[in-house]
């Protein structure tokens, strides 16, 4: 193809803006035919210093190679997306899109630049099918493609001084050399490309350090037949000696003894070098949160079969406190506060002291707040016998008002009191990969009150839980792609007679497990997707026989104190930020908590034609079994800003049937002399209902920050329960039979907010 110079009968530009736009045409492809180039240039030159782009696309004569996400990513040239049509602060400045012909032709020559090295070396780029629109004083930038036939690989080898790589290497070394090579490099026929090229040099580096290799070098020759389009590559070796390790030096600590960081290191001396095995020391040294730097490395030094490893570290404080505060929607504002010490009579033990307190205050949900005070004193041993196993013994003490439970009369409605130790085993792989196993022995007592009397429950617990993390993920905070598994098995109320203690009032088996994966669809949209599911089997009768109305009647023992409020805690629960639409655990069946106001002769007390009620709110019953799924769709704005699209799924296995004559007192005694509170008309024999799922939907926005996204998202209710549309106090008087229900639509809408949960 031809260029060919065209000048307009305007004359030559005068002012720069309009020199380097004419030095832009001249350069622009597909102006040869004289129609067409009076076009095309005239479009051009209509633009100023103030023309605004406001689209960049691509075109491709002879096929698409690359996503155009990536060609974007390449070049200078922006036009405003989705995220800068929004007001502030999602948008970006405006001058960032405004026509630069400089730039437009520096974008010409890197994305010429990138075609070549990805193995097309007559890639020819071109920009003549933009538009300018003079109404608007706006262009369209339109870039055509033309890769061209491919550079082939057409031979490649490994060699060294005397010939082949693979002669160097003898036996087992042999045979794992030549099955890297086959799966690393490039075959015949495939296209050449210089990032291929970059990795397998990097790769094959990686592999000869991790095979005791320290000092081995590589340069590689490509011969480029241009005219045929086909390649020939040698990548020339040279292994060096093996080296073993002959001494290591740790510099830059002073009150942590040298001897700590020899322990956690995973080589010593004589060892056979692994560039592997030093990475892995230096990610064990971090762990220990002794270090603020920790490098672990080999210096310049004398080309032989010794290697001497440095490990540079400079050292965190270590003492220190710590203190974060937050807000949750069940439990509102939360602080925490926490002394440590890193280094507890020497040995990476860490000593800590944590008080934590959840105050109540303006929660934004319709049950009743949770508050919690806990204080504890955990002591943390490393390396316990590996290097990978730590230890954690922790006692405490925590006093807490659980909206699960019957109301107490205690001070500021505290209805639980418990105490004891947590023992735990924590062997640990990298941060997404772990193992868990803990055991919790403790002693509770639970107050409520009811109509006729106080009730003090006091059990013990023990609870043997193995747990797991494993997974990948870029980011902790703030993934883009990578994905989770975490999951547990409990037990309850086995272990203590094994060693002999006395028995408990807590037994049950439990198992659960949640999956979840992240995954860019293009440069700025991303996809989230979460599953988890769970089972519970509690060890007692499956039904009491209680009287009530002076007759005996059998109830489902999960619904009977003390059991219903000893399993609340254990039992499953969905809703709020795994099925967003409803408050948090409220997704299935729901107890309305709601009072009569009563004077001094129990009578009701009444305002006009109704009477007064008080404690409204409802309790959600959870389940022996829980499934749940979310799917989540991200598109980033500008910086730190995030928009969402997300649709949940999850129900509980728990019922509601009708039993007859069920009340919410039934008596163990023919004289009903001993109450026992029952939570009546439920059942749950830890079937899910998948006819009963419930769906939320909606939107909301994301905003990170150093310990993870601030989200608020509005979601509503697809399909609401009877209840969900209803006031605790509607529903309760309706069922007195006093008025009509009333079903709020306002109620199917829910706000969630969260910190530090990325999905």
């Amino acid at each position: 193809m031809v260029y060919r110079p065209y000048m307009s009968s305007v004359g030559c530009p005068r002012n720069a803006f309009r020199a380097a736009l004419g030095l832009l045409c001249f350069a622009s492809a597909g102006l040869a035919a004289p129609g067409g180039a009076l076009r095309a240039q005239t479009h051009l030159l209509g633009a100023s210093s103030t023309t605004r782009v406001r689209a960049v696309t691509f075109a491709f004569e002879d096929g698409q190679v690359e996503s155009v996400e990536t060609l974007k990513g390449l070049i200078a040239t922006r036009a405003p997306s989705l995220r800068d049509r929004l007001p502030w602060p999602f948008n970006r400045p405006g001058d960032l899109f405004l026509l630069d012909p400089i730039e437009l032709q520096r974008d010409v020559v890197r994305l010429r630049n990138h075609l070549q090295a990805q193995g097309f070396l007559h890639a020819h780029v071109d920009y003549a099918a933009s538009t300018y629109d003079a109404r608007k004083d706006a262009i369209r930038v339109r870039f055509t493609i033309r890769h061209g036939p491919p550079v082939i690989i057409q031979d490649m080898g490994f060699y060294t001084v005397g010939g082949y790589l693979a002669s160097a290497f003898e036996g087992d070394m042999r045979t794992q050399w030549i099955e890297f090579r086959d799966r690393t490099t490039f075959r015949a026929g495939d296209r050449l490309t210089s990032f291929k090229v970059v990795q397998i040099e990097d790769e094959v580096l990686g592999w000869l350090k991790n095979q005791s290799y320290a000092f081995a070098t590589l340069y590689t020759v490509t011969s480029i037949d241009s005219v045929y389009n086909t390649a020939d590559i040698d990548f020339l070796v040279d292994p060096g000696p093996p080296g073993i390790i002959d001494e290591v030096r740790v510099e830059g600590n002073r009150r942590v003894h040298r001897s700590l960081v020899h322990r956690e290191l995973p080589f010593k001396v004589g060892d056979a070098f692994s560039n592997r095995v030093l990475l892995e020391g230096q990610r064990e040294l971090f762990a220990l949160n002794l270090f603020q730097v920790a490098q672990v490395h080999v210096p310049p030094q004398v080309r032989d079969s010794t290697v001497t490893v440095h490990v540079d570290l400079r050292e965190a404080r270590l003492r220190y406190v710590t203190a974060e505060t937050g807000y949750d929607q069940r439990a509102g504002f939360w602080g925490e506060g926490r002394w440590s010490h890193r280094n507890f009579l020497g040995g990476a033990r860490v000593l800590g002291a944590t008080a934590e307190i959840q105050t109540g205050l303006l929660p934004t949900t319709p049950t009743l707040p949770h508050r919690l005070a806990r204080a504890s004193l955990a002591l943390t041993q490393p390396y316990l016998l590996v290097r990978k196993l730590a230890a954690v013994v922790e006692p405490y003490v925590q006093l807490e008002r659980d909206p699960l439970l019957l109301n107490s009369e205690r001070s500021r409605s505290i209805n639980r009191r418990e105490y004891g130790v947590n023992s735990t085993l924590l062997y640990g792989l990298l941060t997404t990969r772990a193992v868990t196993l803990q055991y919790n022995l403790g002693r509770t007592t639970a107050y409520s009150s009811t109509l006729t009397t106080d009730l003090k429950d006091t059990y013990g617990k023990g609870v043997l839980t193995l747990g797991s993390i494993w997974g990948w993920t870029d980011n902790l905070l703030n993934p883009r792609r990578g994905y989770t598994v975490q999951s547990s098995v409990e037990h309850a109320g086995g272990v203590q007679r094994l060693l002999g203690l006395a028995g408990v009032g807590l037994k049950y088996s439990k198992v659960s497990v949640e999956a979840s994966g992240f995954m860019p669809m293009t440069q700025d949209l991303f996809v989230g997707l979460r599953i988890a599911a769970g089972r519970m089997w509690p060890a007692h009768d499956a039904f009491v026989t209680l009287w009530a109305h002076g007759a005996p009647a059998a109830f489902d023992a999960q619904f009977t104190a003390p059991l219903e409020n000893r399993f609340d805690p254990v039992r499953f629960y969905v809703g709020g930020n795994d099925v967003r639409g409803w408050s948090s655990g409220h997704v299935g069946p729901k107890v309305n908590r709601t009072k009569l106001v009563t004077d001094d002769t129990g009578t009701p007390v009444y305002d006009g034609d109704l009477p007064l009620t008080s404690s409204a709110r409802y309790e959600p019953v959870g389940g022996l079994t829980r499934v749940s799924a979310g799917l989540e769709l991200w598109y980033r704005l500008s910086g730190p800003w995030r928009v969402a699209l997300f649709a949940d799924a999850g129900q509980v296995s728990a019922a509601e049937t009708v039993t007859p004559g069920c009340t919410s007192i039934a008596y163990r005694d023919r004289a009903q002399s001993q109450p026992v509170p029952v939570q009546c008309g439920l059942r749950d024999d830890g079937r899910i209902d998948w006819g009963g799922m419930r769906f939320g939907t909606g939107a909301g926005v994301r905003y990170a920050t150093p310990i993870g996204f601030v989200r608020v998202d509005v979601a509503a209710k697809i399909n609401p329960g009877p209840l969900d549309l209803q006031s605790p106090r509607n529903a309760f008087l309706t069922d007195l039979g006093l008025i009509e229900p009333k079903r709020q639509q306002l109620n199917r809408l829910a706000v969630h907010v969260s910190i530090g949960q990325a999905f």
